[in-house]
């Protein structure tokens, strides 16, 4: 049986990782990147005012922590959460929708911050794999109002903007551009004034879902503004998750653009940026690019 100590250690590193910070990255202006080490691993118990840091830096409040690490259950949610997020990054959204359905009317999941959590990934089963669009928004919609209301702008957690993120995704799938373009701004307004450590990949993640956006809404110049400034951020904080998508997509949209030797850098860049990262897979859709516009 896990200690206290080790359960509030274990807690604190799946929400670390999911949130997509380094030991590091959280310990920064708050300890040292020994203590994270230390508490993550059980053999330190951090003081109030240390813990209140971590979970504000972290985008989760200080009542949901402290109701996960006094649950019994808790090990059961945090491997729920994560096998959920590990389906959503593979696209089993079958499995996803399984997962969650034998979840929705677990009364473990009692707090507001995880009924959001099944909310919100049933809405993305229901959309994606089950095609019920409207099923899947409302599905978005309702985890939002678990927590948020109309007064809610300034306490957005990070749970909050994925699920904005989730519902720019889904208009721009239903080339809802212009809907999409309100979900996206207002999730990167929020992210970028009222959360205290900005989780950067998904900042960059809802840049280049935005870029999407407005390059199919031939809003060309405005989309190479947004891409820019997200390779910006993946270059300052030395993280490539999703620069090969972004130079690809700046590669595309120079073509609209009738920029075609920007169009044939960008696409390059992209290419040798997924093969230097084993992303060979990906490097396939430059080629087609480069091939259907007859780029080079």
């Amino acid at each position: 049986m896990q200690t206290q100590e080790e359960i509030l250690g274990s807690t604190l590193k799946y929400l670390r990782k999911q949130k997509g910070f380094t030991q590091i990255e959280l310990s920064n202006g708050l300890c040292t990147q020994a203590q994270i080490s230390r508490i993550e691993s059980g053999l330190m118990i951090p003081n109030a005012i240390l813990c209140y840091q971590f979970i504000k830096k972290l985008g989760i409040s200080l009542d949901y922590f402290f109701k996960l690490i006094e649950s019994e259950r808790s090990d059961y949610i945090l491997d729920f959460r994560q096998q959920a997020g590990d389906m959503v990054r593979a696209r089993d959204y079958e499995g996803l929708y399984e997962l969650v359905r034998g979840e929705m009317t677990n009364p473990i999941f009692k707090s507001s911050y995880d009924k959001q959590f099944l909310f919100w990934h049933m809405g993305i089963a229901e959309f994606h794999y089950n095609n019920h669009h409207e099923k899947g928004l409302n599905y978005a919609k309702e985890a939002l109002s678990q927590v948020v209301d109309e007064h809610h702008t300034h306490h957005y957690t990070a749970q909050e903007i994925n699920i904005l993120h989730s519902i720019g995704i889904f208009e721009l799938n239903l080339n809802n551009f212009d809907r999409a373009i309100y979900w996206l701004k207002k999730a990167l307004y929020i992210q970028e004034h009222y959360i205290a450590e900005p989780n950067t990949e998904l900042l960059i993640r809802i840049h280049f879902t935005l870029s999407q956006v407005l390059t199919k809404n031939s809003q060309y110049n405005e989309a190479v503004k947004i891409i820019e400034t997200g390779i910006k951020y993946s270059l300052n904080r030395h993280t490539f998750a999703v620069l090969g998508e972004l130079y690809h997509q700046k590669g595309f949209t120079y073509i609209f653009l009738n920029e075609k030797e920007n169009a044939l850098l960008y696409l390059k860049k992209a290419i040798q940026l997924f093969e230097v990262t084993g992303q060979n897979n990906m490097s396939i859709y430059p080629r087609e690019v480069i091939e259907e516009y007859k780029l080079e």
